[in-house]
């Protein structure tokens, strides 16, 4: 689905549309999503995932941000919604939203995406999200990241694993 972006849209807006989506799910309410956000000191953003003037899916993202980057990890749990009413979300239409997402979190914003999408919006396993997200043992993650640097210093480098924890 070519032309497919995701459009930052106000908590009204998500309300007013969450209802037509039947995966709806305490993770992607906006009630569980700021105390959870509020918890780990992280922000929310949410997005419509848009074809031209038809909503896709809808998207609560958890961002924690480095302190002086700006740049992180945007989570999406157990989302986007994806399930419209009277439509079944097929590969395509995954990958389209998936894509669209990864174009603005990862691409544009540079956060590492992750997502674990819910059980209603999985499709058939053996379908190729298009070489964009790999599947691991935490959901989705994007094959190509688009994250922030982290070079290693010049001189004498600590001990053990590197980026340091």
């Amino acid at each position: 689905m070519s032309g497919t972006s995701a459009r930052p849209i106000s908590e009204r807006e998500f309300l007013a549309m969450a209802g037509g989506f039947l995966d709806r799910n305490y993770e992607q309410s906006l009630t569980y999503e700021r105390a959870a956000a509020a918890r780990i000191g992280a922000g929310t953003q949410i997005f419509a995932i848009e074809a031209g003037a038809d909503v896709l899916a809808l998207a609560l993202v958890r961002v924690k941000a480095v302190p002086g980057l700006g740049r992180g990890i945007a989570w999406v749990p157990s989302g986007p919604l994806v399930v419209r009413q009277g439509l079944a979300p097929d590969a395509a239409h995954l990958a389209a939203v998936l894509g669209a997402l990864r174009q603005r979190v990862a691409v544009e914003e540079g956060h590492i995406l992750r997502v674990r999408l819910a059980g209603q919006s999985l499709v058939d396993p053996a379908v190729s999200l298009t070489g964009r997200f790999r599947r691991s043992r935490c959901g989705l993650l994007p094959a190509m990241q688009a994250s922030f640097p982290c070079p290693r210093p010049s001189g004498p480098t600590p001990s053990g694993p590197w980026p340091p924890v």
